[in-house]
């Protein structure tokens, strides 16, 4: 019984101090919010925080952290069916996040980073998928062609971010597939070419 409540008590204070953080974070730029700030909207001591952070940077990759890990999850899930639904994982779990670790996680700094890691992660689990869809890619000609479609991908987010994460996930999904689309008949047109280069 004690470790049941030991264990609630732990999940209620990290929850109070990531609630002040992000409060925080609606009017503050993340490099300014100290402990401080933090235990004073969460009324906790700074021993309380030190438990389970070392500063607001570690707060911080803790959520990034939980955040690639829903996505990774998520993703590999969806490698099960017969459509690739990488972009549309990433939008689902990006809207069921607090739109400020969003914005600071994925700003234009840390953005690229931040998202290349999920796609480079998701890259293994997309080779067989993408090789069984297009029969004549080779592991050389997929290497190109994911990085060709997920650095797309990596700057629609980007903008969607920027754009205030408003505008119709859906309607962006659909243009996203319409140009996959397009790129891989445009691989097929060219497979022999890009075959001959690549063994030259």
């Amino acid at each position: 019984m004690t470790g049941k409540r030991n264990n609630r008590r732990t999940l209620y204070t990290k929850k109070v101090i990531r609630e002040s953080f992000l409060e925080l974070l609606r009017y503050k730029e993340l490099e300014t919010i100290t402990v401080t700030d933090i235990c004073r909207s969460a009324d906790i001591n700074r021993g309380t925080f030190y438990r389970y952070y070392r500063n607001p940077l570690d707060l911080m990759q803790h959520l990034q952290d939980e955040l690639y890990r829903r996505s990774m999850y998520l993703i590999k899930q969806r490698f099960k069916g017969d459509s690739c639904e990488m972009l549309g994982t990433i939008f689902e779990v990006l809207k069921s996040t607090d739109p400020e670790i969003v914005k600071v996680i994925i700003d234009k700094q840390k953005g690229y980073t931040f998202l290349e890691e999920i796609f480079d992660g998701a890259k293994e689990a997309t080779r067989p998928f993408l090789m069984q869809r297009i029969n004549w890619l080779t592991d050389v000609q997929f290497d190109y062609f994911y990085a060709y479609i997920t650095n797309g991908a990596i700057g629609v987010i980007s903008q969607w971010i920027r754009s205030g994460m408003s505008h119709d996930t859906d309607k962006i999904e659909k243009t996203f597939s319409s140009m996959f689309e397009q790129s891989k008949k445009f691989m097929e047109d060219k497979g022999s070419k890009f075959h001959k280069s690549e063994t030259k």
